[in-house]
């Protein structure tokens, strides 16, 4: 994943199984990347079956003026919306 993110912009993942909580690790995942995920995982205190798959946007920082949030309501959907100026 790293290496992906050093030769692209922007990279969508499809399928990932993090929690709610750790998602802020996509962002680590190289130091010129930030990132915009979901989880799709809803538990109360017992994670039992296979949950949902999350999705995610990496994008490289230099990018983070261009791209901002955009909402879905959606748990299973991760999108972002480009500003031009």
């Amino acid at each position: 994943m790293a290496q992906l993110c050093e030769c692209r912009d922007i990279v969508c993942l499809q399928g990932h199984c993090l929690l709610p909580s750790p998602l802020n690790i996509l962002s680590q995942i190289n130091a010129d990347v930030l990132s915009r995920a979901t989880s799709a995982v809803d538990f109360d205190n017992v994670l039992i079956g296979r949950p949902y798959a999350g999705t995610g946007i990496l994008y490289k920082r230099n990018l983070a003026q261009a791209i901002g949030v955009a909402e879905t309501k959606e748990p299973r959907m991760t999108s972002v919306k480009f500003i031009f100026v």
